[in-house]
């Protein structure tokens, strides 16, 4: 599961590009060209939507929704490339907090590009009816709440490790402590062996003088 995400995200990362310079050339060349309007009139792109109640409800299949718009296909490819985004990033939330943390900030600005520099240039506007993802209010909303999911990844990406470098120092405490308590045992060992030494001098010269 976690490859096919990985490979659907490198998919729309090749296509994305071509798509976008497709569209501004077409917005370069106007949409009274002619030949705009012959390649806009036979675009007939179909998105389903797994946001709108009509894609879960209808017992004869998922509804499609068609506007024919290079922006509408940018526009709900760039949405799909933010929800993978954000899918991987949930993926690899207990393994890489860090890698988590900016896939969710990636997703977030591709969702704010989406609502701020994309749908509201569509020039075949959505319906009431059409898909929510073609709506800037819902990008807005995806855009906020990846950066409150980053937000978090990063805090608990700062507990662990605060978690982390107090261990290391109470560990480090306590080879220290064993390291002292070892030095004063065997200075004390020391003390008293020579301590038993002096005794034994002693002794030896009580006995010679005795003799």
């Amino acid at each position: 599961m976690a490859n096919l995400v990985v490979k659907d995200i490198q998919k729309l990362e090749l296509y994305l590009p071509s798509l976008d310079n497709l569209v501004q050339h077409v917005d370069f060349l106007g949409y009274n060209d002619p030949r705009v309007i012959r390649l806009i009139s036979n675009l007939k792109i179909r998105w389903t939507s797994p946001l709108s109640s009509t894609c879960s409800l209808n017992i004869m299949g998922p509804k499609f929704f068609q506007i024919d718009s290079l922006r509408f296909e940018l526009g709900l490819v760039l949405f799909s490339y933010g929800s993978l985004l954000r899918e991987r990033a949930s993926q690899v939330l207990h393994t890489d907090l860090v890698q988590s943390a900016t896939l969710f900030r990636k997703a977030a600005g591709v969702y704010q590009y989406l609502g701020h520099d994309v749908l509201p240039f569509i020039r075949a506007k959505p319906s009431p009816h059409g898909p929510p993802e073609a709506t800037s209010s819902v990008s807005s909303v995806m855009s906020l709440i990846c950066l409150a999911e980053a937000q978090v990844r990063v805090q608990d990406s700062s507990s662990f490790t605060c978690s982390l470098i107090v261990s290391y120092y109470v560990v480090k405490d306590a080879r220290r402590g064993r390291g002292a308590s070892a030095r004063s045992l065997g200075a004390r060992r020391k003390k008293s062996v020579k301590s038993a030494h002096r005794e034994k001098n002693i002794k030896n010269t009580l006995c010679f003088k005795n003799k």
